[in-house]
């Protein structure tokens, strides 16, 4: 009997074995080719050189042989994040993943894109279908050229699904739903608002400006609030409402800034550009470099998998970068709806709805069907009282979605990439814009809708023609800002122009400008000469200038807590706080987690409230302006606005720092314990093996404390932050900076898997431009 079981125990182990070896196998055969020839459909040989970080540059002889090149290059070692971006946008995720994907499956498919963008590149021009037709041609080989698919296929026992051209229109598709209010939100939150409480209380709680404000177009911005408004109903009444957690980021966006040639010392401008997103493994963007000759091409920065071209770098002569610009990209329509006939006002008469039927497929399930009405403005999101809600996204015409980024690779000047702004078919952007001759210039970067005057920060009614859009504005009549006199621009997703140039952009949720106020305040104390190092330590400036007077109405409050011993160590930590949003500062966690514990507490009293009128009301969602009211509700203290049951704002206030700080206050966390760092640790995992055992752990990157939050420049929390650093004067580009979180690769057995990960978390620049080759692959042309 011993020996049977000795036996199935050693035929045991040798299956394992085996199954561990042809995993590992399979593993191995689905990195990339590094080195080597490969006979590959170009017209003459491109090199694909890496340096030891995995960094690409593409040397070329034609334009189309290096978009092949690149699509060769995103699919061997980005796949998967292609995959999931194009799903996205098209809401065909279930089909790969399954049933959890369907919320998301559905509100994409209101859209439908898929079918949009295929009648779009239909309508394209000949030059672009044939570049797009390159990149998916590239994408499809270096697919093939896998030895076997790609980790994450093979444990969903799935087959990759091969790119056409479509799919990359729909990868920047799927940028605008991280980018942009993708159902009329902010309208519908501020109707709701403005329905419980009337329209002074709305405006309160939403205001279009604050005494952050940093546009770039007034130096001396004045701010005057009115009165605070008294509640008709005051918040007293009732039951006490739970506090509640704002559902995403708390003024998220990116940072940019830029000086002109008379600050450097070289005469070229200088830019910087740090975009804020999600952070996970892989990241966003890609490292690419692209050298042509016909025509002549020198371009380096990141690129997004799925698209060909540079994204945000610099071409010798002109670099830009983004920031996102929170405009009002989408209007949500109110419908004059007849019950009787099924059909809704129009300027030209009634009409009724449009019904499409989308096929959802579902891995392991039954396909969903999913009916979408539609408008001739585009689909029904939502319903109220009077009838269906329309929505209209610049997203559904033409210059949403161009190849007009490709451009700029070859631009000479800022003067010539102004004119390019309306062609660039991107999610609206700050585009800020320098180059070699020392120019400097701001302007929106993507379509600007032209919009018949009216109010469009709420629902609108265009069946009259009184309202509604008539095309897209030229490029003579787009905002912009180019040398001002103070030679230095910068934005960070706050209000950025003022007057006609702010009626242009609209408001779609502009974040409270401290972040913008701040690099605005450190750029003006910058003297000549700037140098690169100068913008990369603002890039990492964790000082918390807008957190300052919350730490003083916080040491006041927390005098007033019943003095034991774990008390006192609160006011001794708070004492000696240095100011900064620093990973080892007790004083910075105590600040933070107190106004958070405040914002949750007075917006669950409004949204209770708020929601005895309009169900899904939710302050939260009109972002994070709201702080302009909250701090002006505890220092005025209206009695009509204190929550239930508190019988003063100072038991109130009181009341949520012994909520925020019960960890320390009851005894149970030693302060050495309780650090901003241990709150805010870097979590980067993959998107769809992040709770696989072992496999999760092994491709997430550590978690380690960092510094920096949401309104210092430094944004950085544990899965959102800055997406890359570039500080780069064009013509200079040697003398540049670069930072990429993660790394290039997405695969765990790629010798630079990571291998960026901790110079970008301790804020140690890479050169902006590629180390020396570690690796080259060649295409030659195959033989007939």
């Amino acid at each position: 009997m011993k020996r049977w079981l000795l036996r199935a125990l050693w035929i045991m182990s040798a299956l394992l074995a085996i199954v561990v070896a042809a995993g590992y196998w399979a593993l191995r055969s689905s990195l990339p080719e590094l080195d080597g020839l490969l006979p590959a459909p170009v017209s003459h040989e491109v090199a694909l050189d890496r340096d030891r970080s995995g960094r690409v540059t593409i040397r070329a002889r034609r334009w189309e042989d290096a978009v092949f090149a690149q699509g060769f290059v995103h699919a061997q070692e980005r796949f998967f994040q292609m995959d999931l971006a194009r799903r996205r946008a098209a809401g065909e995720l279930s089909e790969l993943v399954g049933p959890k994907a369907l919320p998301l499956d559905r509100a994409a498919r209101v859209h439908r894109l898929r079918q949009r963008l295929k009648e779009r590149w239909q309508h394209m021009a000949l030059a672009d279908r044939i570049l797009l037709g390159r990149y998916a041609e590239g994408v499809n080989r270096g697919l093939a050229e896998l030895k076997a698919p790609p980790l994450e296929y093979l444990l969903l026992n799935q087959a990759p699904r091969a790119w056409n051209e479509v799919d990359s229109l729909l990868v920047v598709a799927s940028m605008y739903f991280v980018l942009q209010d993708d159902k009329g939100e902010h309208e519908w939150q501020r109707e709701a608002l403005r329905r419980a409480f009337g329209e002074r209380v709305e405006r309160f709680l939403d205001p279009e400006t604050s005494p952050w404000d940093a546009p770039i177009d007034d130096l001396d911005p004045q701010w005057h609030p009115s009165p605070i408004p008294d509640l008709r109903e005051p918040l007293r009444t009732g039951r006490a409402p739970a506090t509640e957690t704002a559902p995403g980021a708390d003024g998220i966006g990116s940072n940019n800034w830029a000086v002109s040639g008379t600050l450097t010392e070289t005469g070229a401008a200088m830019l910087s550009n740090d975009m804020h997103l999600g952070i996970g493994v892989p990241p966003t963007w890609f490292y690419a470099r692209l050298l042509v000759d016909e025509p002549e091409t020198t371009v380096a920065g990141v690129s997004l998998p799925g698209v060909p071209g540079v994204v945000a770098g610099s071409n010798g002569h002109v670099a830009w970068g983004f920031t996102n610009s929170y405009g009002d990209w989408g209007d949500l329509i109110r419908l004059r709806w007849d019950p009787a006939s099924q059909t809704y006002a129009t300027p030209s008469g009634p009409k009724p709805l449009i019904i499409h039927h989308e096929t959802i497929e579902v891995r392991g399930r039954r396909p969903e069907i999913l009916e979408v009405r539609e408008t001739q403005w585009g689909p029904v999101v939502r319903e109220d009282a009077t009838g269906p809600l329309a929505f209209h996204w610049v997203l559904y015409d033409p210059p949403s979605i161009s190849l007009g980024i490709l451009k700029f690779a070859r631009v000479r000047s800022v003067e010539e990439a102004l004119t390019l702004a309306p062609s660039i078919g991107i999610p609206a952007q700050n585009g800020m814009l320098t180059d070699r001759y020392g120019n400097i210039a701001w302007t929106i970067l993507g379509p600007i809708p032209a919009r018949i005057p009216a109010d469009y920060r709420h629902i609108t009614d265009w069946s009259s023609g009184e309202a509604g859009w008539q095309g897209f504005l030229s490029a003579g009549a787009y905002p912009q800002v180019k040398n001002p006199p103070q030679r230095r621009l910068w934005s960070a997703n706050g209000r950025t122009v003022s007057k006609d140039r702010l009626l242009a952009v609209g408001d779609g949720g502009f974040v409270l400008g401290a972040r913008q106020r701040q690099i605005r305040d450190r750029l003006m104390a910058m003297s000549s000469p700037v140098r690169e190092t100068d913008f990369y330590r603002l890039a990492l400036d964790d000082e918390a200038m807008f957190m300052k007077r919350w730490h003083r109405l916080a040491t006041q409050v927390a005098r007033r807590l019943r003095q034991t011993p774990q008390a006192r160590l609160v006011q001794q930590e708070l004492d000696a706080w240095n100011g900064h949003a620093s990973s080892d500062s007790v004083g910075y966690r105590l600040v933070a987690a107190w106004r958070t514990q405040v914002h949750n507490a007075l917006v669950g009293a409004v949204n209770k409230a708020c929601r005895k009128t309009v169900p899904d009301c939710d302050w939260f969602r009109l972002g994070s302006r709201r702080e302009v009211a909250i701090w002006r509700l505890v220092t005025e203290q209206p009695p009509s606005w204190l929550p239930h049951p508190f019988l003063s704002w100072n038991d109130f206030l009181l009341a949520q720092a012994e909520q925020a700080w019960k960890p320390l206050l009851s005894g149970d966390t030693p302060p050495s314990e309780w650090t901003w760092g241990k709150a805010n640790r870097v979590r980067f995992r993959h998107p769809l093996l992040a709770d696989v055992p072992v496999l999760g752990d092994w491709l997430s990157m550590p978690d380690e404390e960092q510094s920096g939050d949401w309104f210092v420049p430094r944004v950085a929390r544990p899965a959102f932050g800055q997406s890359e650093r570039m500080v780069v004067q064009p013509g200079h580009e040697d003398k540049g900076l670069f930072n990429l979180p993660v790394g290039q690769s997405a695969h765990p057995l790629s010798p630079y898997f990571g291998a960026t990960q901790e110079a970008w978390l301790k804020g140690h620049p890479q050169r902006f431009l590629p180390d020396k080759t570690v690796w080259q692959l060649r295409l030659v042309p195959a033989r007939p």
